[in-house]
């Protein structure tokens, strides 16, 4: 980097020293970078990337990005009798307003791929001869907004001194998050008219210009932009972009109303001592779709105005090839998305064993339905690659004139079932133990918000469970004061009673974990797929815990046999421990002190695997827990 604006001043004061004084100047001026740009909307430098060697990332404009939400909320409760009326609402007004900056400052790619290449990357590159060159015409903002209500009634029910009755009813109205400015796209399939798709290349699936509506399909919420959208929105006056308004719902998706989520529990006193008690309840949740179904709509056509230039020079670079191709969605949502759903209940036993001894076993389970994940409502069916050879994939797709298009969908499931056991025992002196045990099975078909499936047309190939599925856990925990010695003048007293241990151990299954294979072998046009399982996997060591042979590349155009997240990590066992003790130094000066030891038996537990098959090192252990950790800690109190 040329610094010809850092400046360096030394002084020599009274005292022998330096003083250093730098300034950076990281614009085009500053950094001598003279190249011409496209659409003028930065002068900071721009970014670099070369095949094979570390690239130069800048980012023109600092991320801006805050929420003021406001909010309400009123209780009511009062005593009639057995009942303990309670109601109440909550109201919210979110305002979010988040800046997305594309590359205003331009981006060079330099790769021997390029038609005027010199064959080597970095020489291309110190001639000025780019591959692509990538320049956007202005930052996006998107003014983010919705108001949600819910209000409540519920009843505590004391039927008898055995018996207590809760009983709920709660209703949300969650207007799904819209940007006020109007500047967020959708696709929606309803919309799309193949005559009016553009022609492409098929050999480079790039469009032949002049061809068709490159909005096709794409829709925008509400009837027109607002008059603040004037000078935000640089096509508020497009008519191309005026006749994407069809009086949808703001956001482009409408609101979920049947949101009534009842609730319902229980406890009885079986013996009527207090001794057993029956618990039990069940109730139904709901919850607002993920907001970044929307913060990233900005980026869609038509707001997006970026052009690529191929094969060119950093001293003209609009002077190479201008091509256009496909765009990806990577971010539209169905106009009939619903509010995530979830229903837990749960039916226990409490056992008193004794004064210091407690019990409890229960059944708990949960169930969630419209989740949310991405579809790639653009994919090809499995075969298509094979059967047009030489054809380029966006040629091939179901909506000519798009690359990927994802959609957010609502229409993901998860199960989940446990048997959850807990004693607990108090210790004279202070101490405690407790055993937890969890015996439990997770399964969902969408991992996440933005799960994208292996295959678009069938989302229920990818059940299976869920990426934090642990079918058993067992957590042991303990506080102990050692009982001699606590008292007493003697030396060996003094330094060996009045220790307290404490400690928690953790054994666990290990998570699941997906295995992959890097090519499209399914010929879908995108490689997120999994192979097929041949053999036992297990591998020879503890270090090379899969067996590269047990897995196998699937047929052409077909996807592989193994499930989604169906093979765990090593069991997984942790050991922390501590010991401190309290002690009078002298009448006004106390001290303690505490030594904790964390993974004390030094036993590594394997959390990381290479997982994509024919890698070099392919089923072998990547990463683990942190050895033994010791710290020390001495406080004093004067």
């Amino acid at each position: 980097m040329d610094c010809r604006k850092c400046q360096t001043a030394t002084a020599t004061p009274a005292k022998p020293g330096d003083l250093l004084f730098l300034f950076s100047d990281f614009t085009r001026a500053g950094e001598g970078v003279n190249y011409p740009m496209i659409y003028n909307a930065a002068n900071f430098i721009p970014s670099i990337s070369i095949s094979g060697f570390n690239g130069l990332s800048v980012t023109p404009l600092n991320f801006d990005n805050f929420n003021r939400i406001f909010s309400w909320k009123d209780d009511f409760s009062k005593l009639i009798g057995s009942h303990n009326l309670k109601a109440g609402i909550l109201a919210m007004r979110s305002r979010k307003n988040q800046d997305n900056v594309p590359a205003i400052n331009g981006t060079f790619a330099f790769a021997t791929s390029a038609t005027n290449t010199s064959g080597n990357a970095l020489a291309d590159a110190v001639l000025g001869d780019f591959y692509t060159y990538t320049e956007a015409g202005g930052f996006r903002q998107g003014w983010y907004r919705f108001t949600q209500i819910e209000p409540y009634v519920q009843d505590d029910w004391k039927v008898n001194s055995r018996l207590t009755v809760n009983l709920g009813l709660r209703w949300a109205y969650m207007q799904p998050q819209y940007s006020a400015l109007q500047n967020t796209s959708a696709f929606l399939p309803a919309y799309y008219d193949p005559a009016k798709a553009p022609q492409l290349v098929s050999s480079t699936g790039a469009i032949v210009a002049g061809t068709g509506n490159p909005y096709d399909g794409l829709v925008l919420g509400g009837s027109g932009f607002p008059a603040t959208a004037t000078g935000r929105v640089p096509v508020a006056a497009d008519p191309a972009v005026l006749a994407l308004f069809h009086g949808l719902p703001y956001g482009a998706m409408n609101t979920d109303w049947n949101t009534w989520a009842p609730r319902f529990g229980f406890a009885y006193d079986l013996t009527g001592h207090s001794n057993t008690v029956l618990r039990g309840g069940a109730g139904v949740f709901y919850e607002r779709i993920e907001g970044n179904f929307v913060f990233s709509a900005v980026n869609n056509p038509p707001f997006i105005q970026q052009s690529t230039v191929y094969n060119g020079s950093v001293d003209n670079p609009s002077g190479g090839t201008l091509q256009t191709f496909p765009a990806t969605i990577n971010n539209s949502h169905s106009l009939d998305m619903k509010d995530p759903r979830t229903l837990n209940w749960s039916l226990g036993v409490q056992q008193k064993l004794s004064k210091d001894l407690m019990l409890d076993v229960a059944y708990v389970g949960s169930s969630a339905a419209s989740l949310a994940y991405q579809d790639d409502i653009n994919q090809l069916q499995p075969g298509t690659t094979q059967a047009n050879p030489g054809i380029n994939v966006n040629a091939l797709r179901p909506y000519r004139g798009y690359a990927d298009i994802y959609q957010y969908i609502t229409g993901a499931n998860f199960i989940y079932n446990s048997l959850q056991a807990q004693l607990k025992k108090q210790m004279k002196g202070g101490g405690l133990f407790n055993v937890a045990y969890t015996w439990s099975k997770a399964r969902t078909d969408a991992n996440a918000y933005n799960f994208q499936p292996m295959n678009s047309y069938n989302l229920r190939g990818d059940w299976g469970p869920s990426n934090y599925n642990r079918p058993q856990v067992l957590v042991l925990s303990y506080v102990y004061p050692l009982p001699f010695w606590k008292t007493g003048r003697e030396w060996y007293k003094v330094a060996l009673g009045g220790w307290q241990i404490s400690g928690v151990t953790t054994l666990q299954s290990g998570l699941p974990f997906n295995v992959a294979i890097s090519s499209d072998v399914a010929g879908t046009g995108i490689s997120n797929q999994r192979p097929n399982v041949i053999g036992d996997w297990h591998g020879p060591t503890r270090t090379q815990y899969l067996l590269p042979a047990a897995f196998g590349q699937p047929a052409a155009g077909t996807f592989g046999n193994l499930g989604a997240y169906a093979i765990p990590y090593p069991f997984f066992n942790n050991w922390d421990a501590a010991m401190q003790k309290s002690f009078r130094v002298t009448e006004q000066v106390h001290a303690d002190f505490r030594a904790e030891f964390f993974n004390f038996p030094n036993h590594l537990s394997y959390t990381a695997l290479s997982t994509t098959v024919g890698s070099s090192t392919f089923g072998q252990v990547s990463g683990a827990t942190d050895p033994r950790t010791m710290e020390f800690a001495l406080r004093l109190t004067f």
